[in-house]
């Protein structure tokens, strides 16, 4: 793939949208890319999706969420938006603290951060961008 590919996709902010998101980063061919890693990729999409519709926008079906997918000849770059008001990703507590482990949600940051080659939370008043990068290898 010599030039970049980019594919976007709005959603509305409801839970149910989420079923979108697959079907949607399969029609990117970024599966056949990035092959047995193209799982970690959906892990972390879903999750920057998922916080988007629940934490960012509310679940307010008038604000979307935007996944824009960029694959180049190196690396699939997916950056994922909310409407909402924002956060300090640094606040986010680590999931592995004794107190947090039983607890049902509260992992979303840490997988993506985990699964991803990079990644990079933008966030201000008009909301957040979520950054993830695969390398090609």
């Amino acid at each position: 793939m010599s030039d970049p590919h980019t594919f976007s996709l709005s959603i509305p902010s409801e839970r149910t949208a989420i079923r979108a998101v697959e079907p949607f980063l399969r029609s990117t061919g970024v599966p056949d890319v990035l092959g047995p890693r193209y799982g970690d990729l959906l892990v972390t999409v879903t999750e920057a999706v998922n916080n988007g519709i629940i934490h960012g926008n509310t679940c307010d079906a008038a604000k979307p969420v935007q996944i824009d997918v960029q694959v180049t000849m190196h690396d699939v770059i997916v950056a994922v938006r909310d409407a909402g008001a924002g956060f300090d990703v640094a606040s986010v507590p680590d999931p592995r603290l004794p107190e947090r482990l039983l607890l049902e949600g509260g992992r979303g940051v840490f997988l993506i951060r985990q699964l991803s080659d990079a990644s990079d939370f933008m966030s201000s008043a008009t909301g957040t961008t979520v950054f993830i990068k695969f390398l090609l290898r």
